[in-house]
């Protein structure tokens, strides 16, 4: 596959989304689909090839050279869209997941360590705050808390957040 080639659909990826340079390499590694259409219709077509990894690893680098992928942006771009729902230690391991360097995710580890709190609050009141749990007996309501516990726990939300969080804690402009 050409450079050229292989770079225009490097930059059709970008368009839509950030993508981490690992995320990226896998899909620029994997044939199109147009590619795999016109062999499965069409016999006598070429087979699709894939790319070398060096001519990825070319492509890739042109890129960053141009600031069109950024393992930086990809990230900040994640938080942005999950933090919302997501404790910090869940959002770091789906970080880790696409092999970004380490001072990245420590630095947006270290920003929304100061955010915990608030987070949980909001992922907490989006789910449970309508529900009154003031007519449940003390066994009831111990099973009602330690459900709301295990869904923000399971999000990746910090331990002491989430007891913060149950005992009544609320931001100042929500008191």
């Amino acid at each position: 596959m050409a450079n050229a080639t292989l770079q225009s659909l490097a930059v059709r990826h970008l368009s839509r989304r950030e993508y981490s340079r690992s995320e990226l390499a896998r899909k620029l590694a994997q044939p199109t689909a147009a590619a795999l259409r016109a062999a499965r219709l069409e016999p006598d077509a070429p087979k699709p090839v894939r790319p070398s990894a060096e001519e990825i690893n070319a492509v890739l680098d042109q890129l960053q050279a141009q600031n069109l992928q950024s393992d930086a942006r990809f990230a900040l771009s994640l938080v942005h869209r999950k933090a919302g729902k997501l404790g910090t230690s869940r959002l770091m391991q789906e970080l880790s997941q696409h092999k970004l360097d380490a001072s990245v995710a420590s630095e947006l580890a270290s920003q929304l360590a100061g955010s915990e709190l608030t987070r949980c609050f909001e992922a907490w009141a989006q789910r449970f705050s309508h529900k009154d749990l003031s007519h449940l007996d003390p066994l009831a309501l111990r099973a009602a808390q330690d459900k709301q516990m295990r869904f923000l726990m399971a999000r990746g939300f910090a331990s002491d957040a989430v007891r913060k969080v149950l005992r009544g804690w609320q931001p100042e402009e929500t008191q």
